[in-house]
């Protein structure tokens, strides 16, 4: 009994709170540099900045719609067996969608580490760019590393969601073809550059946030070594390539170089199997 009440203290102690506002409305960017769209914000803020937590915090996310449309999020990895299925945020299977100018909050205990992400659970919409990235770490890990680094993975369409799915689904689309998209992002942008420092280890969290397209992800000179999937721990495996499907996440530890006299590209290229045809002017290799 002692043992279960100090248990119990710990888990008080080591847990905080973490709450966060969010208010979502609408802005013009042009992450490609090719088209300026309408994408979905956070706080006037795209792309919204990672949510990271440490294992058994409690997550609360004050959501204000001020969009024209419905919407709910979704911890995308993240088990709501504590009771709170009601904050899974799949709309219209454990939650209504919040109406256009109304509120929401989202509290529910976040017992899992590894790499998540919390996205539009809507037909679509978490195409129109409401994705974040979600970091759960826990200091008892297994493994070691000096820092860590989050890269996001999408693909880019300069139409909005509701357009390209209107289209898939329309009765003149007899095969079925899926829209194929304008451009791929690294942390949402085409020109991303991650600095590395020499001689440290590094815990690279892959995210895949894209709508259809998989990557083939690699990086010149290094070896990567598997120790995530998916938000579970796996027994470190080596390899020169890994290999994301959409919604997936994996986790590398990579060790830099002695030297800095050399700048490695990180290629990032979206597999044309998933595609029905390529486009002329749309770039498969980053």
């Amino acid at each position: 009994m002692k043992l279960l009440l100090l248990l119990l203290f710990l888990y008080a102690v080591t847990a905080k709170r973490v709450e966060l506002d969010w208010n979502l409305q609408y802005k013009n960017v042009n992450a490609d540099g090719l088209f300026e769209r309408r994408v979905i914000s956070i706080n006037n803020e795209w792309p919204p900045l990672p949510v990271e937590l440490n294992v058994n915090d409690i997550l609360v996310i004050h959501l204000q719609n001020n969009l024209n449309e419905v919407t709910v999020i979704h911890a995308h990895g993240i088990n709501q067996n504590n009771g709170t299925n009601h904050m899974d945020g799949a709309g219209m299977v454990t939650q209504c969608p919040i109406p256009a100018n109304h509120n929401f909050t989202y509290e529910f205990p976040v017992t899992q580490a590894g790499t998540f992400w919390i996205h539009s659970h809507y037909k679509v919409q978490y195409m129109d760019g409401l994705r974040v990235p979600l970091v759960v770490r826990d200091i008892h890990e297994p493994f070691h590393w000096d820092e860590d680094q989050i890269i996001s993975l999408s693909d880019w369409y300069h139409q909005d969601s509701y357009t390209n799915l209107e289209q898939y689904m329309n009765h003149d689309n007899i095969e079925g073809v899926e829209p194929i998209p304008q451009s791929g992002l690294i942390n949402d942008h085409v020109n991303s550059t991650i600095s590395f420092k020499p001689n440290k280890t590094y815990r690279l969290r892959f995210l895949n946030m894209a709508g259809i397209a998989t990557f083939n992800v690699y990086l010149d000179g290094h070896d990567m070594q598997v120790i995530e999937v998916d938000g579970i721990p796996t027994q470190p495996t080596r390899t020169g390539l890994i290999y994301l499907a959409a919604g997936q996440r994996v986790s590398v530890l990579v060790k830099t170089k002695s030297t800095t006299d050399l700048n490695y590209i990180l290629h990032a290229n979206m597999n044309p199997a998933m595609f029905d045809y390529i486009p002329d002017g749309l770039k498969l290799s980053k």
